[in-house]
């Protein structure tokens, strides 16, 4: 309720996915630890309506995939993820790739946040990765 209070939201509906990240962001805002966004990501359901379980699969495989634990996936990051998704273009290629899939992100240049990540793996079209979750689950093993 203070949070609420605080960043002057209204407790029912609560915050979005938008305002979500602003505040784990914000020195100011409230810690940000792993189980911490793990309870708060699933509860916003990453990209939408989405099944609690694939919620729950989106952030293990974003936490693998953050191998400096900064909670964004930079274009190093994403690679063996991209590789394991099909993708076989060169450095060069998957420089151009990555600059694609990260220009609609909170911070394009620094990589993707989870709940970019998280509408990546929900988009069917070309521009996205869409997987189903035993995709997800057999990627993050």
């Amino acid at each position: 309720a203070q949070l609420c209070f605080d960043n002057r939201v209204a407790q029912c509906p609560g915050f979005d996915l938008e305002l979500f990240g602003r505040l784990v962001d914000s020195d100011s805002g409230c810690p940000a630890t792993n189980d911490a966004l793990r309870q708060g990501l699933a509860a916003l359901q990453v990209a939408g309506d989405v099944s609690q379980e694939r919620a729950d699969l989106v952030v293990s495989l974003f936490e693998a995939l953050d191998v400096d634990s900064d909670g964004l996936l930079s274009m190093q990051e994403l690679r063996p993820f991209a590789t394991l998704t099909g993708f076989q273009g060169s450095d060069e290629e998957w420089e151009r790739e990555c600059a694609l899939l990260c220009q609609h992100a909170s911070r394009p240049r620094l990589g993707l946040d989870i709940g970019s990540f998280g509408e990546l793996l929900a988009d069917r079209s070309e521009a996205g990765f869409f997987c189903t979750e035993d995709q997800i689950q057999e990627i993050g093993r």
